[in-house]
């Protein structure tokens, strides 16, 4: 059987190699739950453990909860030690701050404490002398307090010191690029794809509606939190009174979902704020321009950046001297290394962490990310020249050198990468080599992810896309993307539904026998041929076989393709004379349509000659 292409002017944009197939899989359709919680839209997340807690029955609870919620949005409680360990180790990937009576605390806090993911802990208790001097043995621990708004405004700080901490890393090895110029195949994903993220990004355009979305997404990420609706709300009302910098520096909760989205590359979260992204870049971009204009070409700047860096992530970079880095946030840095190195040796104190002062070297005239002074556009806590540096910013790795003798604390030296590394052109010529560098929007991701066998995240592509938009055709092709991927992964059930919906929503608007429809049932039938439910699989490939026969010359080669797909069907039916009669008028087509040593044709001949054996 064989997958059916798109062609150039079809609306459905699938940019998949599709296969042939003899036998039916036998694999049974797998349904995935959907959560309706609300997403995480930070950094940090709370869990609070404590055996009084009573949200429903008791006032103080709730109230504290609620204000909890101004600082951290996605907030757990538990009663019991046993179901909070569990969730605490089944979420590695998150930043946890765990709030815990003085009592429970002495009992689970050495069992959880070695979590990377617990990143702060506080105790709430009522005897605060007691339980600070136990607390001293445990370097974790923020702090012991006996009232709610103190705990909230540890909280605050808590966040600050965690999004600072919170950068997404992604690094590349000097043999990975020898590699990548042999084959660029061998180019890690992890560093392809943040470049490719980007340069996709930066060729979407956007009108006034995206703010729209933008704030119904907000709704339902913060609908326990009437704070963040109301800062959320000012944010749409004024957003043109402000700059892009202005607002990412003064709305802390805007700094958070970004630092977020960039650190997890958390497509859905992205393509909610990829408006505002491409605003932030272009208002660097200008800045950059505007204040370098006249600079010496080879001149640099210096300027430094201190934060945390987890274990894991300083032992990858420690190995690669020479090689690059890619940093997927915004970022702050100074001209002055005094605020910095504090940032650094704060983060020190955190076992989990390696206090890192980053010191960059950037010729802006060169520098292949843009970069700009913030001082004059607005007022830090900072007296330094305050630097913001752009998103999936790529630097070489310089020297690494300890601070202090402290093997917890150091300096890393790092240049910004210029046009001359042309190493780091492989991911931004991957991107327009494997899709249409014509073409725009995040359909060209998804593409992209496609073809990097990257399906989860193709999926999170689509969906995304299939709530942003209203036009029926741009839906049908969704959709049919969407059917193309659950079928991929042995979703079959799901994969019809998709396909039935592109072709639901394309007869709305198309004749009755234009080309699209035609794909729409070959794929359907495709997939009923998979599961084994031939009669269905005939019906739609007949009627796929149908169009094709009303609207394509007599020797295309979707003709051969559907009478292969016809003539395989009728095998597995066991009607031979049938499959011959189709097998055998494949071939002939193809012997007109096709190379004679494309591998269509190879398949539809093998295909003609085992009907022939079974007659």
């Amino acid at each position: 059987m064989s997958k059916q292409k798109s062609s150039s002017s079809s609306s459905k944009t699938n940019g998949t190699k599709d296969k042939e197939t003899l036998k039916p899989s036998k694999s049974s359709a797998s349904i995935q739950r959907r959560t309706t919680a609300p997403p995480i839209v930070q950094n940090v997340i709370l869990v609070w453990l404590d055996e009084k807690m009573d949200e429903k029955g008791n006032s103080f609870w709730r109230n504290a909860i609620a204000e909890f919620r101004h600082e951290i949005n996605t907030i757990h409680t538990f009663t019991e030690s046993d179901p909070c360990v569990l969730f605490l180790s089944k979420h590695m990937d998150e930043k946890i701050c765990l709030i815990i009576s003085g009592t429970l605390g002495q009992k689970i806090i050495p069992t959880i404490y070695n979590m990377s993911q617990v990143y702060s802990i506080l105790i709430f208790c009522d005897n605060k002398k007691e339980f600070k001097r136990w607390a001293k043995n445990w370097t974790k621990i923020f702090g012991v307090f006996t009232h709610s708004a103190d705990l909230a405004k540890a909280l605050e700080e808590i966040v600050d010191i965690c999004e600072q901490d919170s950068i997404g890393i992604n690094l590349l090895s000097m043999n990975d690029v020898d590699a990548a110029k042999r084959d660029e195949d061998q180019m890690p994903f992890s560093f392809v794809y943040p470049s490719i993220l980007k340069e996709i990004l930066l060729t979407i355009s956007f009108d006034d509606q995206r703010l729209d979305e933008f704030i119904d997404y907000c709704r339902g990420a913060f609908n326990k939190n009437d704070q963040a609706l109301h800062t959320m709300k000012e944010f749409k009302r004024t957003y043109k009174e402000k700059t892009p910098i202005e607002w990412f520096a003064q709305n802390s909760l805007l700094y958070s979902m970004i630092n977020r989205a960039l650190r997890l590359l958390d497509l859905q979260l992205l393509m909610k704020l990829d408006f505002f992204l491409i605003d932030l870049h272009r208002q660097i971009e200008q800045l950059s321009a505007e204040q370098y204009r006249n600079h010496d070409n080879e001149q640099s700047v210096t300027f430094y950046r201190g934060q945390g860096l987890s274990k894991a992530d300083f032992d990858r970079l420690a190995k690669l001297k020479g090689g690059f880095m890619s940093l997927n946030n915004f970022l702050f840095a100074n001209t002055d290394s005094k605020e910095p190195l504090n940032i650094a040796r704060d983060a020190a104190e955190n076992p989990d962490l390696i206090g890192v002062l980053f010191h960059i070297s950037a010729n802006p005239s060169k520098a292949v990310g843009p970069f700009a002074s913030i001082s004059k556009v607005i007022s830090l806590q900072s007296s330094d020249d305050n630097i913001l540096l752009s998103m999936f910013t790529i630097f070489r790795i310089g020297k690494m050198k300890q601070i202090d003798g402290n093997n917890r604390l150091w300096q890393i030296d790092l240049t910004l990468a210029t046009n001359d590394d042309s190493e780091i052109r492989i991911p931004a010529a991957y991107a327009n080599e494997n899709t249409n560098p014509n073409s725009k929007g995040w359909g060209r991701l998804g593409i992209v992810l496609i073809k990097m066998s990257e399906l989860e995240k193709a999926r999170q592509v689509y969906k995304t896309m299939l709530e942003q938009t209203s036009d029926g055709q741009q839906r049908a092709g969704i959709y049919h993307q969407l059917g193309w991927i659950e079928d991929r992964q042995g979703h079959h059930e799901q994969s019809i539904s998709f396909y039935k919906k592109a072709l639901e929503v394309s007869l709305k608007s198309l004749p009755a026998d234009h080309p699209d429809l035609a794909m729409s049932y070959n794929n359907i039938g495709l997939v009923y041929y998979t599961k084994g439910d031939y009669s269905k699989a005939l019906s739609a490939h007949q009627k796929a076989l149908a169009i094709r026969q009303k609207t394509l010359p007599a020797n295309h080669p979707d003709l051969a393709m559907s009478n292969n797909n016809i003539g395989m069907v009728h095998v597995n039916m066991e009607n031979y004379a049938k499959a011959a009669s189709f097998c055998e008028r494949a071939v002939q087509i193809g012997m007109q349509a096709l190379p004679p040593n494309h591998i269509h044709l190879q398949h539809y001949r093998e295909h003609f000659d085992l009907v022939k054996k079974k007659l």
